[in-house]
């Protein structure tokens, strides 16, 4: 789930903390993986069950940081 909400997911920026965040947003309930990654680096800081769009997430179009020359 970690992998799918980080490829097909929906991209989010945290409002408040600037991390980026992966979602699966049409996934089924049992399904929808919120996956964090460091605002500077790729690494996942958190992974856990969110079913619902939290406010403070910020649409965005991030990259991965290893993407980006």
């Amino acid at each position: 789930m970690i992998d799918e909400a980080l490829t097909k997911g929906s991209k989010y920026v945290d409002g408040w903390s600037g991390e980026r965040i992966g979602w699966l947003e049409g996934a089924p309930l049992n399904q929808r993986t919120a996956v964090l990654l460091n605002k500077n680096t790729d690494v996942i800081d958190t992974v856990y069950d969110q079913k619902e769009k939290k406010l403070k997430w910020l649409k965005s179009n991030w990259q991965y940081k290893g993407d980006i020359k």
